[in-house]
């Protein structure tokens, strides 16, 4: 069967404007009340497929648009439509039913998935024909784009995983069914560790990329029926139906755990990150979605304060740490406003001739209801909240100043030591900042030593390598903190323009009885010297550790042998006495 087989409609001369589009109604409205003889005419440029039917249902009349769907429909099998010849009735399928004003959709997937909307409607009985019309309307543009607004509002633009409306739409059915069958349902809240370092060192599209390999990691870990969800940033949430008992749950949050901390291969990095994950139940905590998605939240928090890369069951007794976290957030910023922040200052001793040789600036909180806090409390929450950066120009001019006071109070002069976060090193203008910071201090640049993490260089080394070579231009002293805790790579680190390498405290507690903590901290030193670095080991709490360190060639210790972190006053009251038992030959390390 061809187009041909069905009645022709061939214009007099096909007009040169343009027809207006009409709605369907309006089109169905013109087509009853024109004179047969203009029929034809009129619906030969429609951009809709016309078809007139008698009484009877057979075709009086169909335009060439109509006709190029019922091939179509016909080369696709769907219901034989071009068995239907001129004059005869039309197959129930375009025509379901006699009713006026009906409309229905017929979708086709072959050879390209199309949509068509079919509408009906009676031709009454004081119009010049007496039947129906039927008019074919191709709505595949319209459904994608209904199909694509709707998955934008149900998915995860970067993951395509489901986002929190489809999360807890999702949970409210798995809540409803465990009710019915009696079992449970596992909500697990999983935040990446430290990933906004990432993001700073490596840059937002680097992030993204990550973010997108560790969403098709999580599906790995879970079955088909479970949920993984992107809340946004780096919050996920996984949701486990149909549960019987917890073991379930155990194994899936281990999988989770081991699964990330494998190696991501990205742009050529190899990039290793962790997870918190806190677990909520139901219905045994909570039997509402937000309840469990806040237990699971604070259970996730709790799992982060206690080492990270693990996972924790909520319990009641997590509310009193997530009103303190609460707390904490709120008066982070106000803290510096209200001055609430100090410094304590630790020595650091030349293992030689027992001098000081500098002092490491700690911050501490003093909390108006909390009391003193320690930063271990609130530095990953002042991280979490973007304040690092405010903070620590307030750590670095506070240090700067407190050095030169002690200059110019007759002391010898010597190095302050100030820790440098990722988020800081990261900044435009920190180079800038650290030189009129000292401008401000009349702080020679020589006695400011800037401590920096091995993570918050080795994640884009070129960049890191640039900016420290600005850095040590201005004249600063630059120093590794933790070193051996994270992955460096000896290539670049013999292109750093550092001067020291601090041994972390790790690898110091045990020794001379730990074997291997020993074997690593003479390795570091061995390849610092190789490099001409010095070496400063952290840590160091008995004479037995000291003598190690010495005897192994440690340039500088600093830890509780020689004191621990004191406030200005108390420091300035110990480099008087430290300086004075030095001019008189004395030395206070032993």
């Amino acid at each position: 069967m061809h187009k041909q087989d069905y009645p022709s409609c061939e214009p007099q001369q096909p007009a040169e404007d343009t027809v207006p589009e009409l709605t369907q109604h309006q089109q169905q409205q013109e087509l009853v009340h024109t004179e047969p003889q203009h029929l034809a005419q009129l619906v030969e440029h429609l951009a809709d497929g016309v078809i007139l039917l008698d009484h009877a249902r057979r075709i009086v009349l169909a335009n060439p648009v109509a006709r190029t769907y019922l091939e179509l429909l016909s080369q696709t099998g769907v219901g034989g439509v071009l068995d239907t010849l001129a004059g005869q009735p039309l197959k129930p399928l375009l025509l379901p039913s006699p009713a006026a004003g009906i409309s229905h959709e017929i979708t086709l997937t072959q050879p390209a998935r199309r949509v068509f909307e079919i509408t009906s409607r009676m031709i009454e009985q004081h119009s010049h024909i007496n039947g129906w019309t039927l008019t074919i309307r191709d709505i595949t543009d319209r459904k994608l784009t209904e199909e694509r607004i709707q998955h934008m509002a149900l998915y995860d633009a970067l993951t395509e995983l489901p986002n929190r409306v489809l999360f807890r739409n999702r949970l409210q059915q798995a809540i409803a069914q465990a009710w019915s069958d009696g079992q449970i349902v596992a909500v697990l809240f999983l935040d990446l560790d430290r990933f906004k370092t990432v993001n700073d060192t490596m840059g937002h599209a680097f992030g993204d990329r990550l973010l997108q390999t560790i969403a098709l990691r999580l599906l790995e870990c879970v079955q088909q029926n479970d949920t993984v969800a992107r809340l946004g940033g780096d919050e996920f949430t996984i949701i486990l139906p149909q549960i019987q008992n917890t073991n379930h749950i155990d194994c899936v949050a281990q999988r989770i755990v081991s699964a990330l901390t494998h190696p991501f291969r990205i742009d050529g990095y190899d990039m290793y990150t962790s997870v918190s994950i806190g677990i909520a139940l139901y219905p045994f905590d909570a039997d509402d979605t937000d309840s469990l998605l806040t237990y699971a939240d604070m259970a996730m928090y709790h799992a982060k304060s206690h080492g990270r890369n693990a996972y924790t069951f909520y319990t009641a007794t997590m509310h009193a740490y997530a009103m303190e976290r609460m707390m904490l957030e709120k008066g982070l910023q106000r803290a510096i406003e209200q001055e609430e922040y100090l410094l304590h200052y630790q020595l650091q001793i030349d293992l030689r001739t027992g001098a000081i040789v500098g002092l490491e600036a700690l911050v501490r909180w003093r909390h108006p209801v909390l009391g003193m806090i320690s930063p271990s409390r609130f530095l990953t929450i002042a991280e979490e909240s973007g304040l690092t950066a405010s903070l620590g120009l307030w750590i670095l001019r506070t240090a700067c100043a407190q050095n030169r006071a002690w200059q110019l109070a007759g002391l010898p002069p010597i190095r302050i030591a100030v820790n440098l976060s990722a988020r800081q090193l990261a900044h435009p203008d920190m180079v800038h900042e650290v030189a009129q910071i000292l401008a401000e201090t009349h702080l020679e640049a020589r006695y400011l030593e800037l401590e920096l993490t091995e993570s918050s260089i080795i994640h884009d080394p070129e960049t890191a390598i640039t900016i420290l070579h600005q850095l040590k231009a201005l004249g600063v002293h630059i120093a590794i903190d933790d070193f051996g805790t994270g992955y460096s790579s000896l290539s670049y680190l013999k292109r750093f323009p550092i001067n020291t390498l601090k041994i972390d405290q790790s690898f110091i507690c045990d020794i001379p009885a730990d074997i291997d903590g020993a074997a690593i901290a003479t390795t570091i030193i061995g390849m610092a010297h190789g490099l001409k670095l010095k070496v400063i080991a952290e840590g160091v709490e008995t004479r037995e550790q000291e003598r190690f360190l010495y005897d192994h060639g440690c340039d500088e210790a600093q830890g509780y042998l020689y004191s621990h972190p004191l406030p200005p006053m108390e420091m300035t009251s110990l480099l008087h006495t430290w300086d004075a038992a030095t001019r008189s030959g004395q030395s206070m390390a032993g």
